[in-house]
């Protein structure tokens, strides 16, 4: 892939070899960490030697693409699980849900919402007991197995005194609440089984509770419908006409009920396990259309009309590689993503590559550059006066100084996610209308 690594991938590459090797589950405290040991897997093992290639080829498809895939196969199990539940199906049902649970935390609230939406379909005829309990204890089982079956206390000591833990002992003291404090003091001192796993589901609910600053509930399902390929919304919508009742559509109501139900940050990775399901809905339409079995006039440009939606599904395709991550449909007009999304929607630090070939057919002889992202841009040939790589938030800001050999003008480089995360979009200098390019998308070029 011709970019340079996302924001988040340095951190997780390192913390999956600790993952692998150390058995160390402290730098992300976020999420499981399935997916960052798959992720380094192969560069553990010694079988890939070129550490950049398992990061750009294994983070983003793995982090974004296989937890989908995991969530989709739990899905599947499920209905064949409550159709009819056998000692086979439960034992693909627990696997496949615990694979899901341990590659991202919010794949459990999404599952959560599949299944009350499901019963409620089915009208609450509900497996055995003794299923559930095995698929759970299966479930939980292939969870601690991510851990390599650590035992580990869920609350953390020492900290901020003003840790959501630490109040609790307080309230607890103060209101003479023996039970509550008993407990508090067990799960910090006290070893157990999924000690993390349980320690990262309390830091994710808590983080998203004192997320105040959350989005319009529509922002996530508009951004769905503008980074959604046209066609393959076209075929979904037939797809759905003719299916009507569909269990494959429980899961994307539940995922999006959840995300926007709960103030999610509007990123479309977040909600990318609604993928899968809408591809099957879309191929049903295809096939409706193919077999014209579609109740319209002139059915015999049906054929037509796919091959042509399918065409244009393709060159689209083709057309934004390898600008993936930026990619819009035709309703974003091309050169104005920018105003549209931020973030992993459009600018997540991969447009290196292409900044510097900017740089090249420009020749500009000093360029001033805040970038959002934590790769090193010395290895793109853009060579800065200062330190590449903070996750600090004033040194991403904060502009690199790249000297050139050329005696162009000046120039200034700020990451789309910089340009409004920074405020720099607020100034007159970096206005919108002062933007004379836009570097794939995701970096705004301005004169100096």
């Amino acid at each position: 892939m011709r970019e340079s690594l996302t924001y988040d991938e340095i951190v997780h590459s390192e913390e999956g070899i600790n993952h692998l090797q150390k058995h160390t589950f402290t730098a992300d405290t976020y999420n499981p960490p399935l997916i960052r040991e798959l992720q380094m897997l192969p560069t553990a093992l010694r079988i890939v030697t070129e550490r950049l290639f398992a990061n750009r080829l294994i983070t983003v498809l793995l982090g974004a693409l296989l937890s989908a895939l995991f969530f989709f196969v739990a899905y599947s199990a499920l209905i064949y699980f409550w159709e009819k539940p056998t000692f086979g199906r439960t034992i693909m049902f627990g696997i496949s849900l615990g694979l899901a649970l341990a590659s991202r935390v919010m794949l459990l609230p999404y599952m959560g919402a599949a299944v009350l939406l499901l019963g409620f379909v089915k009208k609450w005829k509900l497996p055995s007991l003794r299923y559930v309990g095995a698929a759970l204890l299966i479930s939980l089982l292939v969870i601690w197995a991510t851990y390599f079956f650590r035992w580990e206390v869920v609350i953390a000591k020492g900290g901020s005194p003003g840790r959501v833990s630490q109040q609790l002992k307080y309230f607890a003291a103060a209101q003479k609440l023996p039970v509550l404090e008993s407990g508090l003091n067990i799960l910090e001192n006290r070893p157990l089984p999924l000690g993390n796993y349980l320690a990262t589901m309390k830091n994710s609910f808590l983080r998203g509770m004192q997320n105040t600053a959350k989005p319009g509930w529509y922002e996530l399902v508009v951004n769905v419908l503008l980074k959604t390929p046209i066609p393959l919304l076209f075929f979904t919508l037939l797809g759905l006409w003719k299916l009507k009742k569909s269990l494959f559509i429980v899961p994307v109501i539940g995922i999006l009920a959840v995300a926007v139900g709960t103030g999610m940050e509007s990123r479309v990775r977040y909600v990318l396990a609604i993928y899968p399901f809408l591809a099957i809905i879309a191929a049903i339409g295809i096939r409706m259309v193919w077999r014209s079995q579609i109740p319209l006039r002139g059915r015999k440009y049906g054929k037509l009309g796919v091959g042509v939606l399918l065409l244009w599904y393709i060159v689209g395709t083709l057309a934004s590689f390898p600008h993936f991550v930026s990619y819009a449909n035709e309703l974003v007009p091309r050169n104005e993503r920018y105003l549209y999304f931020t973030d992993s929607n459009i600018d997540w630090g991969q447009s290196l590559p292409d900044l510097a070939s900017y740089i090249a057919k420009a020749r500009p002889s000093n360029v001033s550059f805040s970038y959002f992202g934590r790769d090193n841009g010395n290895d793109h040939g853009l060579v800065s006066n200062r330190q590449w790589g903070s996750y600090k938030f004033e040194e991403i800001c904060a502009f690199h100084e790249i000297a050139l050999p050329y005696d162009g003008e000046r120039l200034v480089a700020i990451s789309v996610s910089n340009w409004y995360g920074c405020g720099y979009s607020k100034e007159e200098r970096f206005s919108k209308e002062k933007i004379v390019h836009a570097v794939a998308d995701s970096i705004l070029i301005f004169t100096n």
